[in-house]
């Protein structure tokens, strides 16, 4: 039994063109993203999935937008992304207007002229197999296609991180290694977003960002203070690792340990950047010691001469220096009369109040302390209330055990200042 090819009309749609006024590419496009809308109703409705799809177009402006990836414009963008997702590139090809049934609806024809063949069952060559299809060379308007790309600005950045002058150290406006670090990341990121067509929108910088700053402010450092390095840097022996860093030769090459400690990056005595350095580890690790930070910092850096420099470091730190200033020398003073004389006891007295103390009633009371200032006995006298009244009560008890003061200090509490008015009014 021999094979036959039968080619019959399924389904058509069409639209009005919309009333706000469109170039005539992208009504052409508009009618692709219809036929795209139609085939995937027709697989869905028929389960034609596992049948081979060829979408045509005439208009070569609507095809060479979906061939091309490229950054399109809104309008054509959002079309272009909708048939991409549904369809391959290969699967589209040029027809011309001739030969396409679907320019019969959009001109207008007649009767007679709709019920042709070209309608119902397509051109003849579609009968035949896909590699005898036509295929014809097609120029597009590049001009027309070019005018829906998406509006940009083309910046280029070059970098040299061993031609920074004097006076543009940027990073001796911050104190703190870490903001040092992440102000390089961010620029960093911006560059690159700049230089590629993926834009990195994450609200976070990445760890591997945060190294690779790390790693290009340590270059910075080392081109500053370094500018001719051989394979031996003020007598210590080092090499350059895959990103160009100054790596110290220790003695322990050979051991089975991280490869930061065997080979650790060389920091100079004098920057800023080493400064900033050596106070974050400090501030991490509780105000370590000098002993121990070098200890901290020799697994990762090694700093030519490590130990003055983080001593100079340590002896800035504020909160350090409350624990290890030694205290000023202060001189002794000359006693009042009042605490020197000879005199009775309590003749000079002073008086305060303390409390207030909860009692199991649940009611308040407060301890009126009258001190002697020569011989500085104590005497205490007990009040439920801390008003002038109760603290005459009190103070005529003690005159009636102790005798008479001669003086009396107190502070201006409201209690002692209206017993000493009332006092005055008596005299």
């Amino acid at each position: 039994m021999t094979e036959k090819i039968f080619i019959r009309f399924v389904s058509a749609k069409s639209r009005v063109a919309p009333l706000k006024k469109l170039t005539i590419p992208r009504l052409e496009l508009m009618a692709c993203v219809l036929g795209v809308r139609l085939s995937n109703y027709l697989t869905e409705a028929l389960s034609l999935s596992d049948i081979p799809k060829y979408f045509w177009t005439d208009s070569t402006t609507a095809l060479f937008w979906i061939k091309r990836n490229d950054q399109w414009g809104t309008f054509v963008g959002n079309r272009v992304r909708e048939i991409c997702s549904v369809t391959k590139v290969n699967q589209w090809s040029y027809v011309p207007g001739q030969s396409n049934p679907a320019d019969l609806p959009s001109r207008g024809c007649s009767p007679l002229q709709f019920s042709k063949l070209a309608w119902w069952k397509g051109p003849v060559w579609l009968k035949g197999p896909p590699n005898s299809w036509p295929k014809l060379e097609i120029k597009p308007d590049e001009a027309l296609i070019s005018s829906e790309r998406r509006k940009g600005t083309n910046l280029s950045v070059q970098i040299n991180l061993n031609a920074y002058p004097n006076e543009s150290k940027w990073y001796k406006r911050f104190s703190q290694f870490t903001k040092i670090v992440r102000v390089l990341g961010w620029v960093k990121r911006f560059i690159r977003n700049c230089q590629n067509l993926f834009v990195n929108k994450e609200p976070f910088l990445s760890t591997d960002e945060l190294q690779e700053s790390k790693n290009t402010l340590f270059s910075l450092v080392q081109g500053e203070s370094f500018p001719e390095s051989g394979n031996s840097v003020n007598g210590i022996l080092v090499e350059r690792d895959q990103r160009g860093l100054l790596r110290v030769k220790t003695k322990i090459i050979e051991r089975d340990d991280d490869y930061a400690f065997r080979y650790p990056i060389l920091l100079p005595s004098k920057h800023h950047v080493v400064d900033c350095l050596i106070r974050e580890y400090h501030l991490k690790h509780s105000h370590a010691g000098i002993q121990t930070l070098l200890a901290i910092i020799r697994e990762e850096f090694w700093i030519i001469a490590a130990r003055r420099t983080i001593r100079t470091v340590v002896k800035k730190c504020v909160r350090c220096k409350r624990f290890t200033a030694k205290p000023p020398t202060t001189f002794p003073i000359q006693l009042p009369l009042d605490r020197i004389r000879d005199a009775a006891t309590f003749e000079v007295t002073g008086i305060d109040l303390c409390g207030p103390l909860i009692l199991r009633s649940k009611t308040k009371a407060w301890v009126v302390l009258f001190t002697c200032a020569a011989y500085r006995c104590v005497h205490l006298e007990v009040v439920t209330s801390i008003n002038t009244e109760y603290f005459i009560q009190a103070l005529r008890r003690f005159i009636a055990k102790r005798g008479r003061p001669s003086v009396i200090y107190t502070d201006n509490g409201t209690n002692f200042t209206g017993t000493s008015t009332l006092l005055r009014k008596v005299d």
